[in-house]
């Protein structure tokens, strides 16, 4: 199944809804507010309660701050581990800084629309949109699957044509993949026309010795008419 990493707000309602129906369609999802054992998640207020009151300067000096480089490397490596991004809606900078990661990492992501969503055109970008949790988890599991399916094929198989009859062999009975590979690369053709050939020369060679003993046939009847003739003159 997928490894998810859900992006959004600490504001939004549904985030912790979201994390566990994903889970519950059989996902990894990695939790901001829960990152891992004993720990929930970074927050501003752990440096300075007034944070919302910074300047530039401060907001600048607080992520050098070992407390923001703690939560940052939470979050860090968990983008890099995951190998599916979900943004989830409303939310605000951060999450979209990360939805733009999985992008430029060529990894997909998915937009969920929750509620009244501004346009926005540049979310053309996105994998996928999905308005539904539950279908957005399913839609990822057969993805997986999918993809599971397509990692078995042998690397060496490398035409279209015999890597899809490897991949339907896990559920359908199909000629041997490589062989389908070898024949449409020309070895099996070529080895197709020598077992042709063998097979004229086997049916030659099985020929000439009953032409030869029917002919020995027939020499022995004449023969033996022969002689009849004869004993009766």
């Amino acid at each position: 199944m997928a490894k998810i990493y859900l992006a959004s707000s600490w504001r939004n309602p549904t985030q912790s809804r979201t994390v566990e129906t994903l889970r519950e369609c059989g996902h990894e999802v990695y939790d901001f507010r829960n990152p891992q054992e004993g720990d929930s998640g970074f927050h501003w207020s752990e440096i300075d309660p007034n944070y919302r009151s910074w300047t530039a300067e401060q907001f600048w000096q607080a992520l050098k701050h070992p407390i923001a480089e703690s939560g940052f490397r939470l979050d860090w490596g968990a983008m890099q581990w995951a190998d599916t991004g979900v943004l989830l809606l409303p939310c605000g900078r951060s999450a979209h800084l990360e939805a733009g990661y999985f992008i430029g990492a060529k990894k997909p992501l998915y937009i969920l629309l929750a509620g009244e969503s501004e346009a926005e055109l540049m979310y053309k970008m996105a994998t996928g949109i999905f308005t539904d949790v539950r279908v957005l988890g399913l839609h990822l599991g057969e993805r997986a699957i999918g993809a599971a399916k397509a990692m078995t094929v042998p690397e060496e198989i490398t035409h279209p044509l015999a890597r899809a009859i490897a991949q339907m062999n896990e559920v359908t009975p199909l000629p041997d993949p490589k062989a389908v590979e070898e024949y449409l690369s020309g070895e099996g053709q070529n080895r197709e026309q020598e077992w042709r050939d063998q097979q004229r020369q086997r049916q030659l060679a099985g020929l000439m010795p009953d032409l030869g003993t029917r002919k020995l046939r027939a020499r022995k009847q004449h023969a033996r008419r022969n002689r009849r003739k004869g004993k009766r003159k």
